[in-house]
């Protein structure tokens, strides 16, 4: 039994604090593992997968994940050049920029860690993934995200052409 009620306060908060602390290590557990999952089905090489924050900082990926509306949130880019080196964006002489070299999207992950439903932001497709069915249902989500990665540069030239811009993230074509 505690001294003052002011420390059953305090042991209180320190229980909710190790059940919120669980809780986040677990989902970021979670969301890693997709992520290096989907690394893999896509054959990254290295480096290719990075985390933005919500300021649009390049960050680490358990800094970049958000709560809202009931899922954890991700905004990931994949950098699509082939080369190891950078590349910067060109200008061509026209002003008009190329398309992006980083293929925008935001993961949206929620549920339970044994049972979750994995979606892009961008579109209404949802994919239930549990720990029995793991390896099946990442079989359908992955290819998902590679047609729409495919899809977004297929149609990059007619959107440019059509709105005089660049989309910046997969779903505005």
């Amino acid at each position: 039994m505690s001294d003052t009620v002011f420390d059953d306060c305090c042991a209180a908060y320190e229980e909710a604090f190790q059940e919120v602390e669980n809780y986040l290590e677990a989902y970021g557990e979670l969301v890693g593992n997709l992520i290096t999952s989907l690394e893999v089905y896509l054959q990254c090489p290295d480096g290719r997968i990075k985390f933005i924050d919500r300021q649009g900082k390049e960050s680490s990926l358990r800094e970049s994940m958000y709560l809202m509306e009931g899922a954890w949130k991700l905004e990931i880019q994949v950098c699509m050049w082939r080369d190891n080196g950078e590349r910067c964006s060109a200008v061509s002489p026209s002003g008009l920029y190329y398309p992006s070299q980083t293929a925008s999207m935001t993961l949206s992950v929620r549920g339970t860690i044994n049972s979750f439903i994995a979606k892009l932001d961008q579109y209404d497709e949802e994919f239930l993934i549990s720990e029995e069915t793991e390896e099946r249902d990442k079989k359908a989500f992955f290819p998902f995200v590679s047609e729409k990665i495919k899809s977004h540069y297929k149609n990059m030239f007619r959107y440019i052409v059509e709105h005089g811009e660049v989309p910046t993230v997969l779903g505005q074509i």
